[in-house]
């Protein structure tokens, strides 16, 4: 009784697998995308810069000061960009990769069971 139930659960299991991978396992992988960029984006601030981009560094209110100050954001603020549009473009393959494992490991499976 005991191996009948075993074995069954481990069927069911191996069966039910693919549709927990492709529903609720995926949308865990996308709430983890989305916080992931949310935190990278809190984290390099991108927002904070563009609401200060205008704003004088270190009080230097004449043109000099707002317009070094200026450019000098204006230079962070496209380096930022391209690390936060990087760690994007991380997770999207990541998130792609996920999508792709069962797919291409079944593939390797049922390429080396049948040439062999």
């Amino acid at each position: 009784m005991f191996f009948q139930l075993f074995f069954k659960n481990i069927i069911l299991d191996f069966l039910y697998f693919p549709v927990w991978w492709y529903t609720r396992g995926f949308v865990d992988v996308l709430r983890w995308a989305g916080n992931s960029v949310q935190a990278r984006e809190s984290a390099i601030g991108i927002r904070i810069w563009i609401a200060n981009l205008f704003v004088p560094m270190y009080g230097q209110s004449d043109w000099q000061g707002r317009s070094i100050s200026f450019v000098f954001r204006v230079l962070i603020l496209l380096v930022r960009s391209f690390l936060f549009f990087l760690w994007v473009f991380i997770i999207c393959a990541l998130v792609l990769a996920y999508l792709v494992w069962p797919i291409g490991a079944a593939f390797g499976f049922i390429t080396v069971f049948l040439t062999s």
